[in-house]
């Protein structure tokens, strides 16, 4: 006969939840036993050193336009730690003179990386990018997947800050939301079609003070993180 006093002991939240975490703990490791064996995804690197999936490199802004942003691109590999990366470069300019003319918001510069055919995308959950910028700026990440026509973009906007270094970022795909025209915020229209043909990066005088900048890319991988 069990005494009252060890009745009130086995009866107590404590021990029971002290044995909820042993029932748990063993259905965890018959799980992990019996379990399927998932090989996690490999990361698919899309610029990295040698590595580029991206044929076609093109800059825009609003001097095309006849405002007075302009901006480059080049590749660079200084043969030391930073290795090779991609240098996108120029200056911001606000024309409030042709922004009335033009009906524009601001002054822009953006650069797009074109792919040779789609890349499938659909098992992995976003981009990692390794990333530095000569100051603080506000930059909308754009996203172009195949079957959609040519204006529907799919945006992020992300801020990065002044540094010396390559820093990590992690842009997750459920995030994009889709962007007539450049006006990102129709947050109901998501990106659910994943073939990517087209990456890209825009700044905006909407977003960013205008002035000289420098963006240094060095890795762009797809991940299921």
């Amino acid at each position: 006969m069990i005494s009252a006093r060890l009745q009130r002991i086995f009866r107590s939240p404590a021990l029971q939840c002290a044995q909820i975490r042993r029932n748990l703990t063993v259905w965890e490791k018959v799980s992990d036993f019996f379990g399927p064996k998932v090989d996690p995804l490999e990361p698919l690197q899309l610029l990295k050193g040698e590595k580029n999936s991206f044929t076609e490199i093109a800059g825009y802004c609003d001097k095309d336009y006849g405002g007075g942003s302009e901006s480059n691109w080049k590749t660079v590999n200084d043969g030391g730690t930073d290795g090779s990366y991609l240098t996108w470069e120029g200056t911001l300019h606000f024309d409030e003179g042709h922004a009335e003319k033009s009906k524009a918001s601001g002054g822009f510069s953006a650069i797009r990386l074109s792919t040779p055919k789609p890349i499938d995308l659909q098992d992995y959950e976003g981009f990692e990018l390794e990333i530095r910028s000569s100051r603080d700026l506000s930059i909308v990440m754009n996203m172009q997947c195949h079957n959609y026509v040519d204006k529907e973009i799919f945006q992020l906007p992300f801020e990065v800050k002044a540094h010396s270094d390559f820093v990590g970022l992690f842009a997750p795909f459920d995030l994009f939301s889709l962007s007539m025209n450049a006006q990102h915020g129709i947050e109901s229209v998501k990106n659910d079609n994943r073939k990517l043909t087209a990456l890209g990066f825009l700044l905006m005088t909407e977003r960013c003070d205008p002035g000289d900048f420098k963006i240094d890319i060095r890795r762009i991988t797809a991940t299921d993180k």
